[in-house]
C-alpha cells in the first residue's frame, strides 16, 4: 500500500486509479497515447505512445512515498532518538530527524522527480537450436 493514492490520467481525460502490485490494463484505441500520472500535488513527466502496439507494453511507475520508505525513516528517526535519550550526544538528535527531512525535500522541493514512469525492458535469453546457433526470446 502507498502512502498515497495515485492516478493515471489518460489522454486528460480518462482517470484509472492505480493499485499498487496489481496491472491496470489501459485500452490504446487511438494514437496517441497520452499517460500522467498523479496524486492531487504532483504530476510525473507525460509518457507517450506514439506507434501501434504489437505486443503488450509494460510500464513501471515509481513513486518517492511508499510504506516501505516511510516506515524505514520512522524506525530509523525513532532508533535515532532513544540514543540520544540514552547518550545525551546532539549529533544523535541531529541525525533523528535527517530521514523524515529527506522524505519532506523529495516531496516539496523535488517535485519533479516524485513519480516516475519507465518503460520496462523484457531480457532476451539465449537459447539454443539444434544447430548449436543461439538465437533469442523473451520469457
Amino acid at each position: 500500500m502507498r502512502v498515497l493514492t495515485l492516478w493515471v490520467v489518460v489522454n486528460d481525460h480518462d482517470l484509472y486509479e492505480l493499485k499498487e502490485q496489481s496491472p491496470l490494463i489501459i485500452p490504446a484505441d487511438k494514437l496517441p497515447v497520452k499517460i500522467i500520472v498523479k496524486n492531487g500535488f504532483h504530476l510525473s513527466k507525460a509518457f507517450i505512445i506514439t506507434q501501434p502496439l504489437t505486443e503488450n507494453f509494460f510500464i513501471d511507475i515509481g513513486c518517492e512515498a511508499d510504506n516501505e520508505r516511510l516506515w524505514g525513516s520512522i524506525l530509523t528517526s525513532f532508533l535515532l532518538f532513544v540514543v540520544f535519550n540514552a547518550t545525551k550526544l546532539q549529533v544523535f538528535l541531529i541525525m533523528a530527524n535527517l530521514p523524515l527531512l529527506y522524505l519532506v525535500y523529495k516531496f516539496f522541493l523535488q517535485p519533479k522527480q516524485f513519480i516516475t514512469i519507465e518503460k520496462l525492458i523484457r531480457k532476451k535469453k539465449p537459447v539454443p537450436n539444434k544447430k548449436g546457433n543461439r538465437r533469442y526470446q523473451f520469457p
